[in-house]
């Protein structure tokens, strides 16, 4: 799209850009609108080209922060036509009050935020694992070892309580299996 005051050469760069599947816009400050745009900016937005001229820019990005990586740029949100979702990207502030704008072709925020949530889980598995082994599991082997102890003195008896020992022995151990198990299916899981 081309708003009337933009030259053709501003929009032929926007335009161009489409040929290399390189989503860009470009705003005006003074009038909070946005000038021109590529189809490729209308696919990743979500936006049409009427949803997008009738927008007020300081709706849909946000400006932030000087890039330190790269002179000239700063850091920019782009909000969707879906509301949960935004794009993050770039922006260069033209002399003349435009910016353009180039929204990431991935989704960087949600990469690093899935990324975050599965170090999270992760660390969150592994203080589960200390804090159960640490200090249960001697505890656990010990009752173990004394329902087993006591289990072959009550049966070199023949006392009847021997089975009703040795089928707690088993609840134990089997409890203990489970949360073993569980913990390195959900590791594994994590690990792929």
């Amino acid at each position: 799209m081309l708003a009337e005051t933009l030259d053709s050469e501003t929009h032929s760069c926007c335009t161009s850009l489409d040929n290399y599947r390189l989503p860009r816009a470009i705003v005006q400050v003074t009038n909070r609108s946005f000038v021109a745009w590529n189809r490729t900016f209308l696919s990743l937005t979500g936006f049409s080209d009427n949803q997008l001229s009738s927008l007020n820019v300081k709706d849909c990005i946000t400006l932030g922060n000087p890039v330190s990586e790269a002179p000239g740029f700063v850091s920019c949100i782009v909000r969707t036509a879906d509301p949960e979702r935004v794009l993050t990207g770039h922006a260069s502030i033209g002399d003349d009050g435009s910016v353009y704008i180039m929204p990431d072709l991935e989704d960087g925020a949600s990469h690093a935020f899935e990324h975050g949530r599965i170090i999270g889980r992760q660390e969150e598995r592994a203080k589960i694992k200390r804090i159960f082994h640490d200090p249960v599991s001697p505890e656990l082997s010990a009752a173990l070892l004394t329902l087993a102890h006591a289990e072959k003195e009550l049966k070199a008896k023949h006392a009847p309580e021997a089975d009703q020992l040795a089928q707690v022995r088993r609840l134990i151990d089997k409890a203990i299996e489970k949360i073993v198990t569980s913990l390195e299916r959900q590791e594994a899981v994590n690990n792929h």
